[in-house]
């Protein structure tokens, strides 16, 4: 779903951002991750992956208007349910895409992690994080338009000093790149 456009550079490319779809099967089928909600604003909690369910997966359909040659950018929006000073968090997503009757579904995955720094930041700060997908990463086999893209979110060990509490997922949202707006 787009929910705005910006004129990026110059005047033939646009930035469409979209929200991928979550998968709320395997939320629900493991009870995993926690849905919490401060005043109205609902999330998902996420501790420190252990190989225990407490992860988000999504998936985005590449709009017909993507321009095809430039890179993709995941935001997420977060806050943090425990005050905590100078600490650590780290985000991490695995990505993949394929095209829809041509590709094999590939087995393996693109790796980004984006470790961001508190503040003496009070107890339910927000944070937005970016990661920057490589549109040609696979060398040959570019996101293509109509691609679908899945996504994987967790939240891993910070190289040092990790924060008290948990991460809170509120947003996730994914710019792409068009040279013409849809209709």
């Amino acid at each position: 779903m787009v929910t705005k456009a910006e004129i990026n550079s110059g005047p033939s490319i646009y930035d469409l951002d979209t929200h991928p779809r979550l998968d709320f099967t395997r939320i629900v089928g493991n009870a995993k991750p926690t849905e919490v909600t401060r005043g109205i604003i609902s999330g998902f909690s996420l501790p420190v992956y252990n190989s225990d369910d407490e992860e988000l997966y999504m998936e985005n359909d590449i709009p017909d208007t993507y321009c095809e040659v430039r890179d993709l950018t995941v935001h997420i929006h977060c806050y943090i349910d425990t005050a905590n000073n100078a600490k650590k968090f780290k985000l991490q997503i695995e990505w993949e895409h394929f095209t829809v009757g041509m590709d094999i579904i590939p087995a393996t995955a693109n790796t980004l992690t984006a470790e961001t720094t508190t503040g003496n930041d009070s107890q339910y700060q927000s944070y937005e994080v970016e990661m920057t997908i490589d549109y040609d990463i696979d060398g040959g086999d570019i996101i293509h338009i109509m691609d679908e893209l899945h996504i994987r979110l967790r939240r891993i060990a910070a190289s040092q000093d990790e924060i008290a509490g948990e991460v809170v997922i509120t947003k996730i949202g994914i710019v792409i790149p068009s040279d013409r707006l849809g209709v």
